[in-house]
C-alpha cells in the first residue's frame, strides 16, 4: 500500500489500486462513518466495501455551504421584515361600519303621531308644535319658519261654514256650502238627499303656500261604498281645481293628483276601512315628494314608516284642506285637523 497524497489521492479497494480520482469515485450510496479517513460505500447489492482516505472537503463544498448560509440569512431577514410590516398594518387598520341601510332622510315631520281621539265623541288632542320627526322617525331640529296650526272645532254650531280656527285661519267652502256644518264641536259634511250620485265636497284652510306641509286629519266616515266614495286631505289646491290628495275609500289608501282636468292615481296600497270607525290620515308634501299613511285612531298606533311614497312635480303651490266624494245619506265627522307648514 502506498502513502496518501494530498495532490492526487489514491484508493485501496480489496487490495487493488484503482487509480481513480475522488470525482470518479462518487457514489450515491457513500456515507461517512465515524472515525477519521474512513468511508463506507454501500452498494445496492452485495457486501459493502471499505476504503481509507485522507480526503477533506474541497473548495467547491465550502462555496456551496457558504452560499447556502447566505441564502438562509437573507430569507430570515426578509421574512422578519414582512412579518413586522404585516403586524403593523393589522394593529392600525380599522373597519368602517357599513352604512345603514338608511342613507336618505326627509326633514320636518312632527315629533309625535297625530292626536289620539277619545272614545265618544271622538276628540284627539292637538298635535305638538315642537321638534318634528324625520321620515324614519328620527328626531330632527325644527325649521325656524315652521308653523303648526290645529283646529279642534270647539266653537258654536254653524251651517254652511266651518268657521275660523283659534289661530285665525279661516275655512273656505269651495262649493255646496249647505252640506258643511259644525255641530257639537265636530265639523261635518252631510250631502243633501237629492244628491244621489257621488259628488266632491271641498274645504280649504288658510292661504296658499309653497312650503312643505304635513297634514293630519282625524275623521269618522259613514257611507263607504266599495270605492265609490272616499274622504281625505288635499295639498296645493288652486283655483283651477288642481290638487294632490291622499284618501281612503274603504278598500285602499291612495295618493292621486288632478292636473289639467285629468285625475291620475300616483300610488295606492290596500287598507280596509269600516263605517263608523275613527281614522287618522296623515299626508306630507315636500317638493315633489308625496307621502301618506293611515291608521285606526283609538285601537292602533301610527305606523313608523310611510305606507305610500310617490313623486310628482306638476304642482308647486296651493292651499291645504279636506276633500270628500260623498253621496246622499253619507256623513263625515272631522274631529281634528292639524297642519305643520314649513
Amino acid at each position: 500500500m502506498q502513502p496518501w497524497s494530498n495532490s492526487q489521492p489514491t484508493y485501496e479497494m480489496d487490495g487493488a489500486n484503482t487509480g481513480k480520482s475522488g470525482e470518479d469515485l462518487y457514489d450515491p450510496w457513500m456515507s461517512v462513518l465515524p472515525g477519521a479517513g474512513e468511508t463506507s460505500i454501500l452498494p445496492p447489492f452485495g457486501k459493502g466495501r471499505k476504503l481509507k482516505t485522507s480526503f477533506s472537503i474541497g473548495p467547491l463544498w465550502r462555496k456551496i455551504a457558504l452560499f447556502a448560509g447566505v441564502v438562509c440569512a437573507v430569507v430570515l431577514v426578509f421574512g422578519g421584515f414582512i412579518a413586522a410590516f404585516v403586524g403593523a398594518r393589522g394593529a392600525t387598520h380599522t373597519i368602517s361600519p357599513s352604512p345603514t341601510r338608511e342613507a336618505s332622510v326627509m326633514q320636518g315631520m312632527p315629533t309625535q303621531a297625530p292626536p289620539s281621539p277619545s272614545a265618544s265623541p271622538p276628540r284627539p288632542t292637538p298635535a305638538p308644535t315642537t321638534a318634528p320627526l324625520a321620515g324614519n322617525g328620527a328626531m330632527t331640529t325644527p325649521h325656524p319658519q315652521q308653523e303648526t296650526i290645529t283646529d279642534l272645532f270647539q266653537r258654536g254650531d254653524t251651517v254652511g261654514s266651518w268657521g275660523t280656527s283659534p289661530d285665525g285661519q279661516a275655512w273656505h267652502i269651495v262649493s255646496l256650502r249647505q252640506a258643511f256644518s259644525v255641530v257639537g264641536g265636530m265639523a261635518q259634511i252631510s250631502p243633501a238627499d237629492a244628491q244621489a250620485n257621488p259628488t266632491a265636497y271641498t274645504a280649504t284652510f288658510g292661504d296658499p303656500v309653497a312650503r312643505p306641509v304635513d297634514l293630519s286629519l282625524s275623521f269618522v266616515f259613514t257611507g263607504f261604498a266599495q270605492g265609490q266614495t272616499n274622504m281625505g286631505a288635499i295639498a296645493r289646491w288652486d283655483a283651477a281645481g288642481e290638487f294632490y290628495k291622499a284618501y281612503i275609500d274603504g278598500m285602499n289608501l291612495i295618493i292621486m293628483k288632478s292636473v289639467g282636468g285629468r285625475l291620475a292615481t300616483l300610488m295606492n296600497v290596500p287598507f280596509p276601512a269600516m263605517d263608523g270607525v275613527l281614522y287618522t290620515l296623515r299626508f306630507r308634501v315636500v317638493g315633489s315628494q308625496l307621502m301618506a299613511k293611515v291608521w285606526e285612531s283609538q285601537a292602533g298606533q301610527e305606523p313608523k314608516r310611510w305606507m305610500l311614497s310617490a313623486r310628482d312635480g306638476a304642482l308647486s303651490r296651493g292651499s291645504i284642506g279636506v276633500r270628500g266624494l260623498l253621496q246622499a245619506g253619507d256623513l263625515v265627522q272631522v274631529s281634528v285637523f292639524t297642519a305643520v307648514v314649513g
